[in-house]
């Protein structure tokens, strides 16, 4: 089930249906995304710049770690040399 198109259905009122096997809120990860994207660009452009901002983003060490970077530039050298 993928309730999008009934915002209004609960994680009660599914588990009462008792037929629905799973829920995917696939599109709910973007469209946080994009509102949170906005979000940051208005502060940016608002203040003229990142300062204000950038403490409360995720860091690119972070960014690199979900991408786990480190473990695909040990693979790449494996191959590189």
């Amino acid at each position: 089930m993928v309730p999008t198109a009934d915002p209004d259905l609960t994680e009660a009122r599914i588990r009462e249906l008792g037929n629905i096997g799973m829920v995917i809120c696939g599109n709910h990860a973007i469209r946080s995304a994009i509102a949170a994207m906005r979000q940051v660009f208005a502060k940016i452009r608002a203040d003229g710049g990142i300062r204000s901002i950038d403490m409360r983003i995720a860091s690119v060490e972070e960014i690199f770690e979900l991408q786990r970077v480190a473990e695909m530039k040990s693979i790449e050298q494996k191959y590189m040399r």
